[in-house]
């Protein structure tokens, strides 16, 4: 059996994100934009200060990025992408979930709710993700892709770099956010994919959704200048934590025989009938059913993946309420 190397990655614990996307916005004014690596485009080392100014140090709050995406549709990204935001905003993080299925997006849809604006406000009419925002049940904060709109479908790449801005704005609003990529091995996918702290590609044990999501694995590790540190593998839908594994052993062992890079496992979910349930009551269904094995396996997960990407885990909230209920004097 061949092992998966650790859910973590090192090298971003020395990231300061906010700095870099700013230094990449700059650098794309003067610079005719491609569909080159984001991330690439980012200095490795923070400029050294002038030693004539001193200045105190200022606080930063940087929100992480996870962003979710599928090689094949219909292998249930959307609903984990939900429901990891909805599970993140109840454990205390402040969460943001975009949905970056540009021209075909649905999130809104699983959430039970319509919302007036969306992404294509940010990015024609000017207005900052907290304006194109509403608040989804669980808490956190939604902003629509939209749906049906040709023109976003088809976004440049300039405009892809302005969402990853947009993103990097809401550091004293948000702990993190999670991109719900479209399905596929497009340039947009993969921008999104490396802007992340960490990349989470969603399969299920089906033998067409394996083949997909290695697809997209082999684009995101052979694009030049790839951080092929910063993804990880979800086996959705799964029967049993033995059917999981052995998807992910499918596409680790590939990736490890031909393009010489293990794929780490983030977790599994498990088949749960009341998914469907909540899907067609348009809840999300760590809400409609917390109890559920669906629910408590995405929970688990949630405690993985936030401290993988930086976060504070357990969330400051929710020590201050432990903390809050520990000093109640007993009777």
């Amino acid at each position: 059996m061949t092992h998966a190397r650790s859910l973590t990655p090192e090298p971003l614990a020395r990231d300061d994100q906010a700095t870099r996307l700013r230094a990449l916005v700059e650098q794309l004014r003067d610079t005719p934009t491609t569909t080159a690596d984001i991330r690439s485009a980012a200095p490795d080392h923070h400029p050294r200060p002038n030693p004539g100014i001193v200045a105190p140090p200022q606080p930063r709050r940087t929100p992480r990025i996870i962003t979710i995406a599928s090689g094949k549709g219909g292998v249930g990204k959307t609903n984990l992408c939900v429901n990891l935001a909805a599970s993140c905003a109840q454990a205390g993080l402040r969460t943001w979930l975009i949905d970056g299925d540009f021209g075909l997006a649905n999130a809104e849809v699983l959430c039970g709710i319509n919302t007036p604006m969306h992404i294509g406000q940010v990015l024609e009419q000017g207005r900052s993700l907290r304006q194109v925002s509403i608040e989804a049940p669980g808490g956190f904060h939604l902003v629509s892709g939209s749906s049906g709109v040709a023109r976003l479908a088809h976004m440049p790449e300039r405009s892809r770099v302005d969402v990853i801005n947009a993103i990097a704005s809401l550091e004293h609003h948000a702990d993190l956010v999670i991109i719900d990529c479209g399905a596929g091995i497009g340039s947009g996918v993969l921008s999104f994919l490396h802007a992340a702290d960490m990349g989470l590609v969603v399969t299920t044990p089906e033998p067409t959704a394996i083949a997909d999501a290695y697809a997209l694995l082999k684009c995101l590790i052979t694009r030049p200048k790839a951080r092929t540190n910063a993804f990880a593998l979800l086996v959705n839908q799964a029967r049993s934590e033995r059917e999981a594994d052995a998807a992910h052993r499918r596409i680790d062992t590939v990736a490890q025989r031909f393009l010489n890079t293990p794929v780490p496992m983030a977790g599994w979910l498990p088949f749960d009938e009341s998914v469907a349930k909540a899907v067609r009551r348009r809840t999300p269904f760590i809400i409609a059913s917390p109890r559920a094995r669906a629910s408590k396996a995405v929970r688990k997960l949630s405690g993985r993946l936030a401290p993988a990407v930086g976060c504070p885990w357990p969330p400051a909230e929710k020590r201050r309420k432990a903390r809050s209920r520990s000093s109640k004097p007993t009777t």
